[in-house]
């Protein structure tokens, strides 16, 4: 009898630390774990962010964090959270290139055993107020050799339903200059913009060049420009 009391006694005790074991041990809680950005203008850069929780009763380790697209930087949380810790994922999401509904994910890699990864959705839908015809926010010049002038032809579309005027435009450096046939544009009329690049250098070149229109929603319509710079 005394024998299987003892027996028994080992066994609860085992049994109890297995539990203890099982209950020890940090766990993420994110809120929330999908980020709507709603509603985006083309060119704008949109922040969010997610609170990541430890609701476990051991130290959260953040291992690694990383987002599924460079259009999106992210701010990385502390390294490990406390029982009751909390921190913040702050992001950034440029908007510029795309169009329409967009969905990117945030990787997270933590200690906890039942999420060691977990991904946080961000979504949100793009919209253009004087959109590229062809679609695209990236003109491709080519190969041109240095000091030679080179022009090309970008037809916008006015997709915002109502008039739209361009009151100036711009370009990250000097060697690219924009010329503009009309500065009113009625809706689903369009505007052409000459865009001459020059270059300066030998080599591949990324610079941009703008459109700025009388628009609260979409101040300035954002364009890239590359080539390849070579000896004559």
């Amino acid at each position: 009898m005394a024998s299987t009391m003892k027996n028994l006694a080992l066994f609860l005790s085992a049994a109890f630390c297995l539990v203890s074991l099982v209950e020890a041990q940090p766990k993420l809680s994110i809120d929330p774990p999908d980020v709507d950005l709603g509603v985006i203008y083309s060119g704008a850069i949109k922040k969010g962010h997610a609170t990541l929780k430890n609701i476990g009763n051991q130290p959260l380790k953040i291992l690694n964090l990383q987002s599924s697209c460079g259009c999106t930087t992210v701010k990385r949380p502390k390294d490990v959270l406390q029982p009751n810790e909390s921190d913040r994922i702050e992001f950034e999401f440029n908007s510029l290139g795309f169009h329409g509904r967009v969905e990117k994910s945030l990787y997270i890699a933590t200690n906890d055993p039942s999420t060691e990864y977990f991904a946080i959705k961000v979504f949100g839908e793009v919209r253009t107020e004087l959109e590229p015809a062809n679609r695209t926010t990236l003109t491709w010049f080519g190969s041109i050799p240095i000091d030679q002038n080179t022009t090309q032809n970008i037809v916008f579309r006015n997709a915002s339903g109502r008039t739209l005027t361009i009151t100036g435009t711009g370009a990250t450096v000097p060697s690219i200059t924009v010329r503009i046939d009309k500065k009113t544009i009625t809706p689903a009329d369009s505007v052409v913009a000459a865009v001459t690049v020059r270059p300066k250098k030998v080599g591949y070149v990324n610079e941009r060049f703008w459109l700025e229109i009388d628009s609260k929603n979409q101040p300035r319509v954002d364009m890239r420009v590359s080539f390849i710079g070579i000896k004559p």
